[in-house]
């Protein structure tokens, strides 16, 4: 059996421009009374809002992430369509307005008003064809916390970057690169470790491929073609999702196929 654990985090970074913030939170003079049932598709900021937002956005952010959100070879990261899914899928937007915070506007980062920040929100959530409402969304914590990125119909999705287990087929690929085959569904977990309870094989095979990170240290090739129970943190951000490992151990001698 393969056993081990290691927490291993992953660098990763928006690049450049979208905006900072003062020290204090923003109530906005409409004020939603939300509660952590609330979802993105309701309509969760204003109309005015986002053409607020458009406008800072062309005066903060423009620069590196250019006039149709999509970057166009600058330094800043694509902030609608696939990329924008890949990175913010199953994240709140409080951890959008975080990062928007804390790095940007890149050569001067936290020095905006919180309320351009969540108008910029605003305007991105305008920008991917979240529906607007009718109040304005508000720099408070809790609330952006309660509201998930989540594309209809599939809420419950494992959030980018989160600790996960995954079972599947121990492969090493022509390129000698060690992935799942056959792998389930991503679950989050709250363990990094192995399981500690006898895991059960899964009678059916998923269809996902995920391509091991820091596979080394588990001897994989003493283990391939077997069924392991891989844990690690996910990153969607590629064409290749891939899993950095905390933990691996063998499930089933075989795969199932």
């Amino acid at each position: 059996m393969l056993r081990g654990s290691c927490w291993k985090p992953i660098a990763w970074a928006l690049a450049c421009c979208v905006a900072a913030a003062l020290g204090t939170w923003y109530a906005a003079p409409r004020v939603w009374a939300q509660g952590p049932t609330v979802k993105i598709w309701d309509g969760v900021y204003s109309v005015a809002q986002a053409k607020r937002g458009e406008a800072s956005y062309a005066s903060h952010c423009v620069r590196c992430h250019g006039s149709d959100l999509l970057g166009g070879g600058r330094q800043g990261r694509e902030l609608k369509g696939d990329a924008f899914w890949k990175t913010w899928q199953s994240n709140s937007l409080q951890s959008l307005f975080a990062k928007i915070q804390g790095s940007m506007p890149r050569d001067d980062p936290s020095t905006l008003p919180d309320a351009v920040y969540v108008d910029l929100i605003a305007f991105i959530l305008d920008a991917n064809a979240f529906p607007a409402g009718a109040a304005e969304l508000k720099a408070d914590r809790g609330l952006l916390d309660a509201i998930k990125i989540e594309r209809q119909g599939t809420a419950g999705e494992v959030a980018n970057f989160s600790l996960v287990e995954v079972v599947g087929c121990l492969t090493q690929r022509a390129d000698t690169r060690w992935v799942l085959t056959n792998a389930t569904t991503p679950a989050a977990t709250d363990s990094e470790g192995p399981t500690e309870r006898s895991a059960t094989a899964v009678s059916q095979p998923g269809s996902g491929t995920f391509r091991l990170l820091g596979v080394a240290r588990y001897e994989p090739e003493a283990h391939r073609g077997q069924m392991v129970r891989a844990k690690g943190l996910i990153d969607k951000t590629s064409d290749d999702a891939r899993l950095d490992l905390t933990s691996l151990q063998t499930v089933a001698a075989t795969c199932v196929n």
